[in-house]
């Protein structure tokens, strides 16, 4: 496997801390079909979905570790359906590219 996608595994997206206002928020109104969400809904939104990126960044990097250790880790037999550890990796720089694009914090709507 590269070296640079070893490295994207252990970087963390942009290279900063997630912002305190990026945590999750209860209670988000849903958006109606058909209707942008108000500014506020909006915000919230995006902050959710920054954050199950996140959520699937570090489950991709800890998934990553096991399927490395044992391969059977990525077999799912039912389906015969697997996946290899470049595959977590691909997972970790689609969630970055998002994170870094379309959700960054200086991103319009």
């Amino acid at each position: 496997m590269a070296r640079n996608a070893l490295a994207a595994l252990a970087a963390p997206a942009g290279g900063k801390s997630p912002a305190p206002g990026d945590a999750p928020k209860s209670g988000t109104a849903a958006p109606v079909a058909g209707k942008a969400p108000a500014a506020a809904d909006r915000a919230a939104l995006v902050a959710e979905m920054r954050a199950a990126a996140r959520d699937e960044i570090e489950t991709a990097r800890q998934l990553f570790a096991l399927a490395r250790e044992d391969s059977r880790i990525g077999y799912e037999a039912s389906n015969h359906y697997y996946y290899l550890p470049v595959d977590l990796v691909e997972k970790v720089l689609n969630c970055r590219q998002i994170l870094e694009g379309p959700l960054a914090p200086e991103a319009g709507p």
